[in-house]
């Protein structure tokens, strides 16, 4: 059910886009009534938490502008619809811890179709913490096991195996490059912007060569106890913001043999570069 708010959301803004406003407004509204109404009939009245009954929306159709009854039992919590539950936004503020924690403890069970962007990225990556940096790199070693041990050398269907060549298990391939080596756009291609924002959990060295619709960006990341340091090329023309962990707190540090300021933002110390090539930034942590 929390795909209908986002189909919702995303004909109210299809709408202000051909400016039908008076539809737009009708659209926003029907998202906006639909997560009152998960949580008050399908929460609150059921005294269950919203995360364990929206994957059997099925069996809660509209009728006359109000949700029918339950016509049966709903399934165990899913990790699928606690995923998609916060990533819309319908889980209120007052919830969303017990839905998160919930959401990891689904995990091990749940469908392996989940383990894509909004649960990885969106979720744990979202956090900005080590302790679900690691929980990633944990899941991609744990359940891909099989699939770098198989002579197939290639990615599977399932993690349990079915066939030896589907596309849908080659997540991993991105998210390294995309979030542990942290180069990736988070704009449109046309806004010419790409952010660098590294996620090592336990590893102590990470490099590789990122390729972007800017061109390739290759980048080397060396850490230990006590200090961050990177080697990283910028393609030109490009807005480039270096997000690094706040943790190894310094408002200033050596790049390139100059000082370079950076701006605090969450867990994170950002700081802008220009093209071409960055040697031995360093981050000490105080």
């Amino acid at each position: 059910m929390s795909l209908s708010v986002v189909r919702l959301e995303d004909a109210s803004k299809l709408a202000a886009t051909v400016g039908e406003r008076a539809d737009s407004r009708r659209f926003a509204t029907a998202a906006t009534e639909l997560k009152q109404a998960i949580n008050t009939v399908l929460w609150t009245r059921l005294r269950a938490p919203i995360f364990g009954i929206l994957h059997r929306c099925g069996h809660y159709g509209v009728q006359a502008g109000a949700f029918s009854p339950p016509r049966e039992q709903p399934r165990s919590p899913t990790l699928h619809a606690s995923v998609f539950s916060l990533d819309r936004g319908v889980v209120p503020p007052g919830r969303q811890e017990r839905v998160f924690q919930a959401m990891l403890k689904q995990e091990a069970t749940g469908n392996p179709r989940v383990m894509t962007y909004f649960f990885l990225a969106k979720q744990l990556y979202g956090m900005d913490e080590p302790v679900y940096d690691q929980r990633v790199l944990d899941i991609f070693r744990e359940k891909w096991a099989g699939m770098v041990a198989s002579p197939w050398q290639c990615s599977w269907e399932d993690f349990e195996g079915g066939s030896k060549g589907a596309y849908l298990r080659d997540i991993p391939g991105y998210f390294l490059s995309a979030y542990v080596l942290g180069v990736r756009r988070d704009a449109p291609v046309s806004s010419k912007e790409l952010r660098i924002e590294p996620h090592l959990a336990d590893l102590a060295a990470a490099k590789g060569t990122v390729v972007t619709e800017y061109g390739p960006v290759p980048v080397a990341w060396t850490k230990a106890a006590a200090e961050l340091k990177f080697t990283l090329t910028v393609p030109p023309g490009i807005t480039t913001t270096v997000a690094l962990p706040y943790r190894f707190r310094s408002r200033e540090h050596p790049a390139d043999g100059k000082e370079v300021k950076g701006i605090h933002k969450g867990n994170r110390l950002e700081i802008t570069l220009s093209a071409g090539d960055h040697q031995e930034g360093l981050l000490k942590r105080r």
